[in-house]
């Protein structure tokens, strides 16, 4: 049986300008069932209302720490540095605009507790907008039920052909590996979960799923399944991968 019962989960999110959004992700996770947690929010000098929303919160609720970038420098760095105030066993991320549906860190520990893995990926399903901001349709993503005796290499291929390996908001991940073996994101302004997942990989010993969908990772009306905003070094970073 695992040590971590009652472990705490450092939640760490990266904003920027984002007041539509960020009262909802917040709301979501201050909600959740499982109470022990510290949700780490970087601001990345916003200039809008973000900052004063997100201190809002934090006057209410003591699990929530807002830190603020001294100057601009992205969602890579920006979560690098709320790594190094992470007090959590565990750590897992979110986005300022997306949200975690009830029981998500629950069913993450139990899966943790049960399989004492030092990876736990959960599903996570894909809202598309109206430019209403009204849902156009879902499409549910689940990760593949893993045997616990796979290799690094067989765990990547199963995630990353079920489309799930590249997220770091779906894992919940030990600490300690990202710590003691200096995971860091790239300053990349895409694509820069996937090298981290990359660089954590070779010290993972043992991953495991829960094979239920509770993220949602919105996409706006300007995306579709066959589109998508232009990214600058798309071709280079798609090569590198």
């Amino acid at each position: 049986m695992s040590a971590y019962q009652d472990a705490l989960i450092s939640i760490i999110c990266p904003v920027y300008n984002a007041e539509k959004t960020v009262s909802k992700m917040i709301e979501s996770v201050i909600s959740q069932d499982y109470k022990n947690l510290q949700l780490i929010i970087a601001d990345d000098k916003s200039s809008d209302s973000t900052v004063e929303t997100v201190e809002r919160y934090a006057e209410k609720d003591s699990r929530i720490l807002l830190i603020k970038n001294k100057e601009n420098v992205g969602p890579g760095p920006s979560k690098n540095n709320a790594i190094q105030y992470a007090e959590g066993e565990f750590i897992t991320f979110i986005d300022a605009d997306d949200w975690i549906e009830k029981g998500a860190y629950s069913a993450l520990m139990s899966e943790q507790r049960s399989s004492e893995a030092d990876v736990v990926v959960m599903g996570y399903i894909q809202d598309y907008l109206e430019k209403s901001g009204e849902l156009k349709y879902s499409v549910e993503v689940l990760p593949p039920k893993l045997s616990g005796d796979e290799t690094a290499a067989q765990v990547f291929t199963l995630l990353d052909f079920h489309k799930i390996y590249s997220f770091c908001c779906t894992k919940l991940i030990k600490a300690s590996l990202i710590k003691e073996n200096g995971i860091e994101f790239p300053p990349i302004m895409h694509s820069e979960d996937f090298f981290f997942n990359m660089s954590l990989l070779p010290y993972v010993n043992k991953t495991a799923t829960v094979t239920k969908a509770f993220y949602h990772y919105i996409k706006p009306a300007s995306v579709t399944l066959t589109s998508s905003d232009y990214i600058p070094g798309y071709y280079e970073l798609s090569n590198k991968r």
